[in-house]
Formats: C-alpha cells, structure tokens, sequence
C-alpha cells in the first residue's frame, strides 16, 4: 500500500501542470518561440503588373512560334496544305505586305531580331514580374524599346518606298497592317511608362533613405 502511495505521488510531482507545457512537451516545441510561416512562392502581383505579365507572355509567344516561323520557312507561301496553320496565316498577312512573300532583306532581318531576341526576353520579364525580381522593370523597358524601334523602322521603311508593298483594301491595309501592329506601339509605350516611373520611384526612395547604389550593391553614407 505504502509503495502505491508513493508511486502515485512521484508520477504526480513529476507531470507538467501547465497545459501549455505538457502541449510543448508532447510536441517538442518550445512554448516561448513562435513559429514562422515561409514566405509564399509566388508573391502578390498587383493588378496593374498581371495585365502587364498577359501582355509579355502572349507577345513572347507570337514572337517565338508565329513571327518565328515565317523567319525559318522561307517557302510558306508555296505551301499548298491547309493543314498548315502557321503558313496560312502569313500568307494571308502577305496581302497586306509583300515584303514577307518576297523574302525582303529588312523585314525578314529585323524578325528574326524579334523572334530570337525579344521573344526569350519578354518570357524573361513576366517570369521576373511574377517573382519579383530585381530585373522586371529593366527587362520589360528594353523588351518594349525593341518593339516601338522595330514597330517604328517597319512603319518607315514602307512609307519611305510610297506603300508599293501594301493593298489599298480597309481590310489589308487598316486592319492588318495599321492596326495590328499599331498594338506593338501603344501597348509597349505603356509597359515602358510603367517600367520608368517604378524605377525612378525605387531610386528616389533609395536617395532619401541615404542609400548610395554603387558596384550592384548598396552602401550606405
């Protein structure tokens, strides 16, 4: 009887009463640290710059698989399979431009710029939109400048030769190249107005915050 007695009151004195403690101790916590939640992969992007990531990622996918294709297949325009998508379509574009029938040095050249370069750069920029990165503004602005310069030259050179390689036709001339590729002009300006005015807002804040950026790293005055 005695050595119940004792047992009972060793095991007793020998519980946690604090429930806490007894949930930490089953838990191998420690009561007194808080747990940390880890920061969520793919942070929040604003409004603003999802639209901004649609813009890239569709544009990037135009660049690389349609304005692509026409730089690779030098015969589209002799293809007779309509199974050919790709083909069809640009020789339906080519009514309303016959510099890509024709193999024209400039257009083929500065597509194949845009295909290969800005293509890969714009995937590049709405990756690092939706992480985050350091480099979404940049990227996006030289990705942008790429597109009105190219836009700008397309638009020059052809007036420049009094439009002998566009129809006359609303439908060819208007709508398709007019107002097709005036998207790569009014779209791009906006990205660009975007990607300055987040740059300078971060440099100023830097300024005022006493920060000196200098080698890629900051140093404080």
């Amino acid at each position: 009887m005695r050595m119940l007695i004792f047992f009972s009151r060793s095991t007793s004195n020998s519980l946690p009463t604090d429930r806490s403690s007894t949930a930490a101790n089953l838990l191998n916590l420690n009561p007194q640290k808080t747990t940390t939640i880890p920061p969520a992969r793919f942070p929040s992007v604003s409004k603003r710059e999802r639209s901004i990531v649609t813009w890239l990622s569709l544009t990037a996918l135009i660049h690389l698989v349609v304005e692509g294709y026409v730089v690779l297949d030098g015969r589209f325009y002799s293809s007779k399979s309509r199974l050919n998508f790709l083909a069809e379509v640009w020789k339906e574009y080519a009514k309303a431009d016959s510099r890509y029938a024709t193999r024209d040095a400039f257009t083929i050249c500065m597509e194949s710029v845009t295909a290969f370069f800005v293509g890969p750069l714009c995937l590049f920029a709405a990756h690092q939109y939706c992480m985050r990165g350091p480099w979404r503004h940049l990227a996006a602005l030289v990705a942008s400048a790429c597109q009105l310069y190219g836009d700008a030259l397309y638009f020059a050179t052809c007036f420049y030769e009094n439009g002998v390689h566009t129809r006359p036709e609303p439908l060819y001339f208007w709508f398709y190249f007019v107002g097709l590729n005036s998207l790569w002009v009014f779209v791009p300006l906006g990205v660009s107005w975007h990607a300055v005015r987040e740059t300078v807002r971060a440099q100023r804040r830097a300024d005022e915050s006493g920060w000196r950026v200098a080698g890629g790293g900051g140093k404080q005055k």
